[in-house]
């Protein structure tokens, strides 16, 4: 009888532990919390971090055009994001070059970005401070943030581009 309850107890033991640790590894999963830092959108819209790797959401996509045909307008996009000028859809889709200077570096060149844009059914390549004639605008390049530093990798999403555009 001894032996009975002396193993009926273990396996209770044993039973309890593993509930234990499967309670547990539930609720570590399920109280993840996302720090509550906010990422500005270059249309002036804050994103906060969400889903199971706590990474922003994304920012809206523009889609108001700029100043009527007659002047410039200044605008900043990301990749992805899209604007609609003149009727045609402007969109940065990819980084191709970025050799600019690190901002924490002391270099003989200052470099420069290099970015693919759609433009309705075409694409055009514009480098950074060099105006380009695309689907009858042309179209500059003026800015590119952030700052470029030595030790730090910068992914795709953290880009912003500012163009100016103005009709020809």
């Amino acid at each position: 009888m001894k032996k009975y309850l002396l193993i009926t107890g273990a396996i209770l033991v044993v039973a309890i532990i593993i509930g234990v640790m499967q309670l547990h590894s539930t609720r570590q999963g399920a109280s993840q919390v996302c720090t509550q830092e906010a990422k500005i959108c270059p249309d002036g819209s804050a994103v906060g971090r969400t889903g199971p790797n706590c990474s922003f959401a994304p920012c809206p996509t523009s889609t108001t055009s700029p100043a009527p045909a007659t002047g410039s307008a200044t605008t900043t996009l990301a990749i992805g994001e899209k604007m609609i000028v003149n009727g045609t859809i402007i969109s940065p889709d990819k980084v191709l070059q970025d050799s600019r200077c690190p901002v924490d570096v002391q270099c003989i060149q200052a470099g420069t970005v290099t970015v693919h844009l759609t433009t309705g059914d075409s694409g055009a390549t514009l480098t950074l401070g060099q105006p380009q004639t695309v689907a009858g605008m042309t179209i500059k390049l003026v800015s590119v943030t952030p700052a470029k530093q030595s030790k730090v990798t910068i992914v795709p999403s953290d880009y912003r581009f500012t163009f100016t555009i103005a009709p020809q």
